[in-house]
């Protein structure tokens, strides 16, 4: 539980450093849901701490991101999985396809994959 509190913790300073509003979560729910700078999509993120378990957590982040947007978002909001370390190659590509973007902190900053589309993504990956 602390290292995914940390995450969070990361990941909201960081929104709030980089322009980011409406920062904010649902208890029992969304782990935090903010609007990109300049009129940007509101994203929602779900953070998981990996460990041994990959492909349980990114399992029950895609259920969850999918359910928060539908139960408490909007069609257009985009969704992203934030997660203590590179996924792998598979995951993903997997994510990709459904349209979760993949942000990822290796305890110094927060990087994303090199295929990622969403200029919002690629620029938090690039903030400090």
């Amino acid at each position: 539980m602390k290292a995914h509190h940390d995450l969070l913790v990361e990941l909201h300073a960081l929104l709030q450093k980089n322009g980011w509003t409406h920062i904010n979560e649902i208890p029992g729910a969304i782990d935090l849901w903010a609007h990109s700078p300049e009129g940007g999509p509101r994203v929602i993120f779900e953070t998981k701490t990996l460990g041994r378990h990959e492909v349980h957590q990114t399992r029950a982040a895609l259920a969850q991101l999918f359910e928060y947007r539908h139960a408490h978002g909007a069609k257009e909001d985009e969704l992203c999985l934030v997660v203590n370390r590179r996924l792998s190659n598979k995951r993903e590509r997997l994510l990709a396809a459904l349209g979760i973007s993949v942000i990822w902190h290796d305890g110094l900053r927060f990087s994303t994959s090199h295929g990622a589309s969403k200029t919002w993504s690629t620029k938090i990956a690039g903030a400090r």
